[in-house]
């Protein structure tokens, strides 16, 4: 039970049931979508082969995003490229868009956007390249909001949780130093307390060692000695604080 409470277990746990699901979503909602989708290249075991591998590429996507995003892309390029309907298919490449943009700045996550977005267009366009010219200029047109929107708005969520983290950190290293700040205030203020106690009762010990000292001798060493151990006791919590 303690493996499973590790962050390392709950991380694996959580990304395989990520795969999983994307797994079922993909396989089952593809099959739901592909009698609506007129003149599209019947689903056949290589269909399936590019569902599973762009799926499974999912499991890389925490500690290599470029990869996983390139590879996802590339997988439903060619998917596109062979005909196949269009589906929840690109769900692979969206969950990877989004991993890529929590983690990566906005500049270099929305440049891999734009060359995904441009990639499906251009899968998508391989698997019309028999139809006419004005058929396939519409199509074209036709599919560019929808591959902006595979990739776009993972990419806007997770652009929006990066910058979220970003400032949930710095929000707690201000309030670090914020905290270290006072600590060092509160230590300031305790040796000066310290210090000048001290040295307030050695002043009035050695005022009274110096008007007693030629008259009152005894006076005068017990003065001392009282500034003796006045310094040593200020000496012992300047030390402890």
């Amino acid at each position: 039970m303690s493996v499973v409470r590790s962050p390392v277990a709950r991380v694996v746990v959580f990304d395989g049931l990520v795969v999983a699901l994307a797994g079922v979503v993909v396989v089952v909602g593809t099959r739901q979508a592909a009698p609506w989708t007129g003149g599209a290249r019947a689903l056949d075991p290589w269909a399936y082969a590019l569902m599973a591998a762009a799926v499974a590429t999912l499991a890389a996507r925490r500690r290599w995003p470029l990869a996983t995003l390139v590879v996802t892309v590339a997988l439903s390029v060619a998917y596109l490229a062979a005909g196949y309907p269009v589906g929840p298919f690109f769900l692979a490449p969206a969950i990877a868009m989004y991993s890529l943009a929590a983690r990566w700045p906005v500049r270099g996550s929305l440049v891999a956007l734009a060359v995904g977005v441009v990639a499906l267009l251009a899968g998508h366009t391989l698997g019309t390249v028999d139809a006419g010219g004005d058929v396939l200029l519409a199509q074209t047109a036709e599919g560019a909001p929808w591959a902006a929107g595979w990739l776009g708005l993972p990419w806007a969520i997770g652009t929006v949780v990066r910058l979220g983290r970003e400032g949930a950190t710095r929000d707690r290293e201000e309030e670090a130093r914020r905290r270290a700040y006072e600590e060092r205030l509160r230590v300031a203020r305790d040796v000066h307390d310290v210090v000048g106690h001290g040295l307030a009762v050695i002043n009035m010990q050695a005022g009274v060692a110096l008007h007693v000292l030629g008259k009152r001798p005894d006076q005068a060493e017990v003065a001392l000695q009282a500034i003796k151990t006045a310094s040593k006791d200020a000496l012992d919590e300047l030390r402890a604080t």
